[in-house]
Order: C-alpha cells, then sequence, then structure tokens
C-alpha cells in the first residue's frame, strides 16, 4: 500500500525538528559551558569534549532529518521517487528517535544515581515527545 502524500503540516514539522536539532547542536558544540546549565546539566571543564561530541551528534541528526524531508526535491514526483523519499525520512525520524531514546534512558539514571537533575530529563524528554509524535504520523 503505498503511504500518502506528506503535508505541509508535516513537513512544518519536520523542518521544525531539525531546526531544533541545529540549534541545540550548535548551541552545545559552540558553547557548551552555556548551553548545557539551560537544561539544568552541570558541566564540568574536562567534559566539555563530551557535550561537543553530542552537539555533533545533533547537527548530523539534524543534517540527515533535513536532506529527507520529502518536499527537499521538488522536481522528482515519480510514485518511486516518492516512495524512497518517503523511507529516507522515516530512516531520518527513527535514526533521531533511537538517539532521544538513549538520551531519556541516561537521563533517567542520572536522577536516579542523583547526578542529574529533574530539569534536564524534562527537557529530554520533551524531545522525545516531539519526534515521537511526527514518527507517528508518517
Amino acid at each position: 500500500m503505498a503511504s500518502p502524500p506528506s503535508n505541509g503540516l508535516s513537513n512544518s514539522a519536520i523542518s521544525t525538528i531539525a531546526i531544533l536539532r541545529v540549534l541545540i547542536g550548535g548551541g552545545v558544540l559552540i558553547a557548551p559551558s552555556h548551553a548545557l546549565p539551560l537544561f539544568g546539566i552541570p558541566l564540568a571543564a574536562q567534559t566539555t569534549i563530551l557535550a561537543r561530541m553530542c552537539g555533533v551528534r545533533e547537527l548530523i541528526l539534524a543534517g540527515l532529518l533535513w536532506s529527507a524531508r520529502t518536499d527537499s526535491n521538488p522536481t522528482s514526483k515519480s510514485a518511486a521517487s516518492d516512495g524512497q523519499a518517503r523511507r529516507e525520512l522515516r530512516r531520518a525520524l527513527m535514526a533521531g528517535l533511537v538517539a532521544d531514546a538513549v538520551d531519556v534512558c541516561s537521563a533517567v539514571v542520572g536522577v536516579m544515581e542523583g547526578t542529574l537533575e529533574g530539569p534536564a530529563i524534562g527537557w529530554i524528554v520533551a524531545e522525545v515527545e516531539l519526534a515521537t509524535a511526527k514518527e507517528e504520523q508518517t
């Protein structure tokens, strides 16, 4: 059965998720000591490399999602190319969902160990909820 065509709203949601990942990833990559406290995550000077690695991961996921948007190639309208575009979009969304699920599990462990405060898990869960809602639409 063919996938339903994407609409403007789902393309807007996909673009929004990609842009949020760029903002979060870019902020953490460029200025981890300023970005992470916004999420309630304390950062020691020795661990900025780990924060920057997470920032790069967010940027890569954003690029993957942005390039997989179904409106990114308006000249190819055949059923085969539309099916391929939908598969690529689903793959990009699943990659982000898996990464976010691991983030949530890690945050839960951090809260249980007392090394992470509640606001951090709230931000992470909100991001996963947004990604999950979009995955259910496709």
